[in-house]
């Protein structure tokens, strides 16, 4: 068992120019790669039927991979800026702060993360991997009934060193999980009951910025299209309303705001309680599915994507905490 694995981070001044971690995060998993290729000549020679090994050029070309935590109402601010652009403060109101990302650039916001990946059975000798310049290219946010609030962001990176000093984790006093027993949705403005849901955006990032510079490694991830915000419901059918929006001849009749939020159960202030929420203000509903494949209760799932309504941020994800700042 890795009992001595740590999970640290910290926002860089510069992209790719590694920073030394100085937050930390309990993590369900972290699988990080090196990305690597082989420049192999195909050129022919009397007699040879295998590649020679004096014909290839090896070389790196920068990290991949992903981090999946159960956010906690201390500490998981960090991620917000990396996952939507922008953020904005608000409080305190009851000693509890309300940082809100929305969607913005994602030029410069880039971040070096590093985990103890101990040697051996027993996990009892340390050795640090450290990655810079990791910008999230997708992220979700998940909720299941009898569970616990999620977070997963798969990650793009310019380089990955084995010999940065491991750094002293510490992690905030106080913190708890949020739960599906403070889980709330509501559709339309609506409070709906709901089995599970989960919401994720893709930033479009055009990870394959390779150039002829002397420098194998990649050049900043940028935003190469649209962003792609999607939502999936997984409800009881009781009704035809979201079947209605799905199947509405109006560009009008097929949006309805989603609103996803979980709130931890220890007060902040006197009446403030930890939460987490994110907000489609103009979800379109594309597809509800209801089947008959048992004697079950018969479930819809429901599937959206956010859109942009002319004014409010396409998602946002308001994050409520004694933290002061993000």
């Amino acid at each position: 068992m890795p009992i001595s694995s740590q999970l640290g981070f910290k926002k860089e001044a510069t992209y790719g120019t590694a920073e030394t971690v100085d937050r930390f995060a309990e993590f369900l998993s972290a699988p990080m790669q090196l990305e690597t290729g082989r420049a192999e000549s195909k050129a022919l020679r009397t007699g040879q039927r295998v590649q020679r090994s004096d014909r290839f050029v090896p070389y790196i070309t920068g990290v991949s991979g992903s981090v999946e935590i159960e956010p906690l109402t201390k500490g998981f601010g960090f991620w917000l800026e990396h996952m939507l652009g922008a953020v904005a403060t608000s409080g305190p109101t009851d000693s509890a702060y309300t940082h809100t990302a929305t969607i913005a650039s994602l030029c410069g916001k880039s971040f070096t993360m590093q985990a103890n990946l101990p040697f051996g059975a027993c996990g009892d000798t340390n050795q640090a991997f450290t990655w810079e310049g990791l910008k999230i290219s997708k992220w979700e946010l998940a909720l299941d009934a009898e569970g616990l609030l999620t977070f997963s962001a798969d990650l793009v990176g310019e380089d990955e060193s084995t010999a940065t000093a491991l750094a002293t984790a510490s992690y905030p006093a106080g913190a708890e999980v949020f739960s599906w027993v403070g889980g709330l949705v509501t559709i339309g403005g609506t409070a709906t009951d709901v089995k599970s849901w989960k919401v994720s955006c893709d930033n479009k990032l055009d990870d394959g910025r390779l150039f002829l510079r002397e420098n194998t490694r990649r050049k900043e991830p940028v935003e190469s299209d649209y962003r792609e915000i999607t939502a999936e419901l997984t409800l009881d059918f009781e009704n035809l309303t979201h079947y209605n929006r799905f199947k509405s001849a109006t560009a009008a009749g097929t949006l309805a705001a989603v609103e996803l939020q979980a709130t931890a159960a220890t007060l902040i202030g006197a009446s403030t309680y930890p939460r987490i929420k994110a907000t489609i203000p103009a979800a379109r509903f594309d597809e509800v599915g209801v089947s008959v494949g048992g004697t079950d209760v018969l479930e819809q799932t429901v599937k959206c994507v956010g859109l942009f309504d002319g004014t409010n941020s396409p998602i946002s994800v308001a994050y409520t905490t004694a933290d002061t700042t993000p």
